[in-house]
């Protein structure tokens, strides 16, 4: 399945960014960018403190990364409707790389429950997150 999303591996300056949540409730701002190079980096904005995590990524990891964002329509266009529930929070996935347009969707953590791709997109983001921060953040992926 191709998705925009693929161009990552052929771009070191191509980012994926997923921000979820608001800086004052709960965990905070919490951005993974993940870049063509394999670089990754997750800030979380929370309270008025701010705290970085970096790693990086090997080619075959990031190239199971992208397969799992391609393979989910990670730049497939995306919509949310309101009302929206009480504690639901923002969501936003954007990609971007030289040369080509920028493809962002603002959404609502809470649209996951109705769109099972945008959930495994959360899931992966959430694993990564996991795995950068050390467990400080995220959410392991569940093991089968």
């Amino acid at each position: 399945m191709h998705d925009a999303i693929e161009a990552l591996m052929r771009e070191p300056a191509a980012t994926v960014t997923i921000t979820q949540g608001i800086e004052h409730f709960d965990d905070g701002q919490v951005v993974l960018r993940i870049r063509g190079s394999g670089d990754v980096a997750v800030t979380q904005r929370r309270a008025g403190t701010t705290t970085a995590f970096n790693g990086q990524l090997t080619r075959d990891e990031l190239g199971t990364l992208v397969t799992a964002l391609a393979g989910h329509r990670f730049s497939r266009p995306r919509t949310s409707k309101l009302p929206r529930n009480p504690g639901d929070t923002p969501l936003v996935l954007s990609y971007e790389a030289p040369g080509a347009a920028a493809a962002t969707a603002a959404l609502w953590y809470g649209d996951r429950y109705q769109d099972q791709e945008l959930d495994a997109i959360i899931r992966v983001a959430d694993d990564l997150i996991y795995r950068i921060t050390g467990g400080q953040l995220g959410a392991a992926a569940a093991q089968p």
